[in-house]
């Protein structure tokens, strides 16, 4: 077996274009949690890929013992350079925009990973299709993350259904973009996940929304299967205390502007076009929080007016 990889691993390393699948790991901070999902890689059935790791200003992508598993498959180790900051967005488009191969599959740093994994996502992909495999809770997670995955299990079985469907008919169906794998061509092509206001609760809940506007669609793999760790190092820039103040926020003020069919059309043509890095993404940004200050409490009150008006009509029938 071991001489197999290695052979596999010289026709990739000569060969790059011939690599099937480019995994990409976001990690804060995490060496030991990168180690061991590498070492569940190395026993991946399907050996036809590369890993990159991308780090969330904090180097941990270049440390030599994460370096070490380039013997066994070929490797990349990117930094978004952001210190102190939420960069998860950024960190995924750096890596997305670095793969070698046509095929990505996404997933972070607070998981065990089913030997079967790469299989199962890359035998079921299919053009402006998201993939979503199965996430599996412990400890506290283990009912939570049970219930939802029984609500997609409710979808049909291994095909793809258009998000759009699944948002009007499955309403307690939440998609999370952990453990997904999609065309790398399809997702530049709408402007892969929006960095720019970096607070918990938007980037799944974005990325989906402009999927489902351009006619995504969503097929679940239950045997694609990663693991939650429960014992995972907090991340000081998303600590678990600020999570629910965050989320609110986001889904008050945030989300109501940056979900509008017609910013999304903005971010895909223009916006998503500007690295993190550019000093013009700060400019853009400071523009957003005026844009979204302004906007967001007229977008409440309509949401507020259409309700009661609603409420109204049902009680009058």
């Amino acid at each position: 077996m071991l001489i197999g990889i290695k052979i596999i691993m010289k026709s990739n390393k000569i060969y790059p274009d011939q690599l099937s699948v480019s995994i990409i790991i976001i990690t804060y901070q995490r060496v030991f949690n990168v180690i061991d999902i590498l070492k569940d890689l190395k026993s991946q059935s399907f050996k036809e890929f590369e890993v990159i790791v991308v780090s969330d200003g904090c180097k941990t992508a270049f440390d030599k013992r994460i370096k070490v598993f380039s013997r066994f498959f070929p490797m990349q180790y990117l930094d978004t350079g952001l210190k102190n900051k939420y960069g998860l967005a950024a960190a995924r488009n750096s890596g997305l925009r670095a793969v070698k191969s046509d095929y990505c599959i996404l997933i972070d740093d607070d998981c065990r990973v089913s030997k079967d994994l790469i299989k199962n996502h890359y035998l079921n992909r299919e053009k402006l299709t998201i993939i979503g495999g199965q996430r599996k809770g412990l400890g506290d997670e283990e009912i939570i993350l049970k219930q939802k995955m029984e609500e997609l299990r409710k979808l049909p079985y291994q095909k793809a259904f258009h998000i759009k469907k699944i948002n009007r008919n499955f309403p307690k169906i939440s998609l999370i973009e952990n453990n997904i794998s999609f065309y790398k061509n399809d997702v530049l092509k709408i402007g892969l996940f929006f960095d720019y206001l970096r607070i918990y609760g938007i980037i799944g809940q974005e990325f989906f929304n402009r999927c489902k506007d351009y006619q995504f669609k969503y097929k679940y793999i239950h045997k694609a299967k990663i693991t939650h760790l429960t014992n995972s190092k907090e991340v000081n820039t998303n600590k678990k205390k600020h999570k629910m103040m965050k989320s609110v926020l986001s889904n008050v003020l945030i989300l109501p502007v940056i979900k509008n069919y017609f910013f999304a059309k903005i971010f895909k043509n223009y916006l998503s076009k500007i690295d993190h890095k550019n000093i013009f993404h700060k400019y853009i940004t400071i523009i957003l929080w005026i844009i979204i200050f302004i906007i967001s409490p007229f977008l409440l009150l309509k949401k507020i007016l259409i309700k009661i008006f609603f409420n109204k009509f049902k009680i009058k029938n």
